[in-house]
């Protein structure tokens, strides 16, 4: 007699792979808010000495704050900032919904704080990284918003863990749904009709019955490729030519904006105490090469997210989504104020068109469909 087993064996993490690149695409942006943070304190001195005074004016009863204390206070906001998004980010993981919560609502002040910057007409590098940051935020926070990952949160909420679920082992003694047949007997191969039961219609007195196979189900990801329709390939395209413009309006401020960037610079030092020509030139040199590895840095990404979306990845369209409205608000904001003479008003409308008429592409129906088969098929 062979003993029935009746314990349960655990099924595979029902944790989606949209959480996982959500986890990523927030650290992407909190990797980005440290670095550009700790560049500043580091770097920007006329910032710290400004930051200083200001902080020593509005504390007066506490005494002068010097540069040093700017610097040590900036690196332990990293700090805290690296560790709660940890926490935060661990309990996404485990599919606690106030963490998804929680970091929908930062993901919203970053986009808040990017636009608040350039509201401010802040540097250039700080823009690039609090649009890197705001950016790969609100990818995170739109992922973990997704119908797969909400039924994943669901699922934890109504008290499944995020680990290993539970699930029966078949017995061998177990029953068939027949009521005709005996408990623990299961049905034979080949087995005749009982007694005082008729055979089915076709079949001899007899005759063992025939089983047809069950049709097997098609594979899937196989067949005909999917045709990519002309909105994604239009899309693409754009995607590059307004890489290509911003790659060209880096290069054009590189030429003729150092002297305007240089002058700036020594106004500024003038406020603080004064700088030397040396290093007025050096802190041009840096922040001008600092902005070059960003400018080249955002035309790869913006480059890979144009591939991996004519390729069907979902999470490069919105990626490029996010972008491209940051973009657009970005262009108008630069039209409302005159920046950039009449050359960078072309420039911005320019821009503006091509984002714009690259988003529309982008989320049309067949475009959607596209995405939707690519999902599909893996």
């Amino acid at each position: 007699m062979i003993p029935s087993h009746t314990g349960a064996r655990p099924t595979a993490n029902p944790r989606p792979k949209l959480v996982d690149q959500a986890v990523w695409f927030t650290l992407a942006g909190v990797a980005v808010n440290a670095a550009g943070t700790l560049l500043q304190v580091f770097t920007d001195r006329p910032w710290v000495e400004r930051t200083a005074r200001e902080l020593s004016k509005g504390f007066t009863g506490a005494g002068p704050i010097t540069p040093g204390q700017v610097v040590a206070a900036g690196v332990l906001g990293v700090l805290v900032m690296i560790g709660l998004f940890a926490l935060l980010l661990v309990k996404a993981r485990a599919g606690r919904e106030w963490s998804r919560i929680v970091l929908a609502g930062l993901a919203a002040l970053g986009a808040a704080g990017f636009l608040a910057e350039v509201a401010s007409v802040g540097p250039a590098p700080v823009l690039a990284f609090d649009l890197a940051d705001a950016a790969f935020r609100v990818v995170g926070a739109a992922y973990l918003f997704r119908p797969e990952s909400t039924r994943f949160f669901q699922l934890v909420r109504s008290g499944m863990t995020s680990g290993a679920t539970r699930e029966p082992i078949p017995s061998a003694g177990m029953t068939s749904n027949d009521p005709n047949q005996p408990s623990g007997q299961s049905p034979q191969y080949g087995q005749e009709p009982q007694y005082g039961q008729a055979p089915q219609y076709g079949q001899q007195p007899g005759q063992s019955p025939q089983y047809q196979p069950m049709p097997s189900a098609p594979p899937v990801g196989h067949g005909a490729p999917l045709t990519r329709p002309k909105q994604v390939d239009t899309s693409f395209m754009l995607w590059l030519v307004n890489a290509a413009i911003n790659i060209l309006g880096f290069i054009v401020t590189l030429t003729i904006g150092s002297d305007v960037l240089r002058d700036q610079v020594r106004e500024q030092a003038g406020v603080s105490g004064g700088l030397s020509d040396s290093e007025i030139d050096t802190a041009v040199t840096a922040a001008l090469t600092v902005s070059g590895i960003i400018a080249v840095a955002f035309f790869a990404l913006y480059v890979l997210f144009a591939f991996k979306m004519r390729a069907g990845r979902n999470w490069a369209r919105i990626t490029l989504t996010v972008l491209g409205v940051l973009g657009v608000l970005s262009g108008l904001y630069s039209l409302a104020s005159g920046d950039g003479g009449v050359v960078g008003i072309i420039l911005n409308v320019v821009q503006v068109v091509l984002i714009g008429t690259a988003l529309f592409l982008m989320w049309q129906k067949p475009s959607t469909e596209y995405f939707e088969a690519s999902k599909r098929v893996g």
